[in-house]
């Protein structure tokens, strides 16, 4: 009976982990797969792609599908783009060609294929369609860092405030003291250093200011998240950070052990030396005539 409060508050425990882990991998996957959604195309597809014909260049979006077809049909009633869904614009398209011409085949420009890279789109503008999904995510990711860095100082203060309180002079707990805050401060930048800049170059994109899409994706997809992604482990795990301290610690102490095993190899090759020279010059003293 003294153990069942107990018991229950360990249920409880593993019921909120089991539901904590489930939320991280469901919402990151949601995240990513509801652009893919063909109901919700109007909103994620940017243009398209019609392969065979030398009527629609490259991918146009709505705008310009429009006025092709306005052209075609004649003076439609509302021709803003917003009142058009991708379904009708495709049937419209359709109805243009005859039913001979089978070579027409339309491709959707959706939200991962506006780049080689096929990333999440983050450099926006005013004209995608896409562009309130994407900021209100960039909005989420720079929250969560605020909310992290205010834990992380805060836990650090709490630390710190306690270890005043128990011993102030105790080097082992300055020590720890130093670790945890130099800990802190690499998560803190290198979170810093990852989302920041990409959000100021995304508002930038999307306030017209810079073109940022043709030369910032290759090397953000190549170099800033995927290093944020392998930093952060390292920062989390004690024993990764320490393995890897032992690995730089043993490297230049392995030099430092060549380097003192060649001195100890001279100085005995010049005392083996000094020593035959001297054997020598008492034989020849030895042998000389009295």
């Amino acid at each position: 009976r003294k153990h069942a409060p107990i018991q229950k508050f360990s249920r409880k425990l593993w019921l909120g982990t089991y539901l904590g882990v489930g939320c991280i991998i469901v919402i990151p996957l949601a995240v990513a797969v509801i652009p893919l959604s063909p109901s919700l195309e109007d909103f994620f597809v940017n243009g398209w792609v019609y392969m065979g014909s030398t009527l629609f260049i490259g991918a146009p979006n709505k705008q310009k599908l429009l006025s092709i077809i306005s052209a075609y049909y004649g003076k439609l009633k509302d021709t803003k783009s917003y009142s058009f869904s991708w379904d009708r614009i495709g049937k419209l398209v359709e109805e243009m060609f005859s039913s001979k011409y089978n070579s027409l085949k339309q491709i959707p420009l959706n939200f991962y294929g506006n780049h080689g890279t096929c990333l999440f789109k983050y450099f926006v503008t005013i004209e995608d369609p896409q562009y309130v999904y994407t900021w209100v995510l960039l909005g989420v990711n720079i929250g969560c860092f605020c909310i992290i860095s205010i834990c992380y100082l805060w836990i650090f203060k709490q630390t710190r405030a306690s270890s005043v309180r128990v011993n102030s002079k105790d080097k082992k707990m300055g020590k720890k003291e130093r670790g945890l805050y130099n800990k802190i401060a690499l998560m803190i930048i290198t979170d810093f250093l990852c989302w920041v800049p990409l959000t100021i170059a995304s508002l930038l994109r999307f306030t017209g200011t810079i073109d940022v899409s043709a030369t910032t994706y290759p090397w953000l997809s190549s170099i800033i998240l995927p290093l944020n992604s392998v930093i952060n482990p390292m920062l989390y795990d004690n024993n990764i950070s320490t393995m890897i301290k032992n690995i730089l610690s043993r490297t230049p102490t392995k030099r430092q052990n060549s380097k003192s095993n060649v001195r100890d190899m001279k100085s005995r090759y010049q005392l083996r030396n000094t020593e035959m020279r001297m054997s020598k010059l008492n034989s020849s003293l030895n042998t000389s005539p009295s």
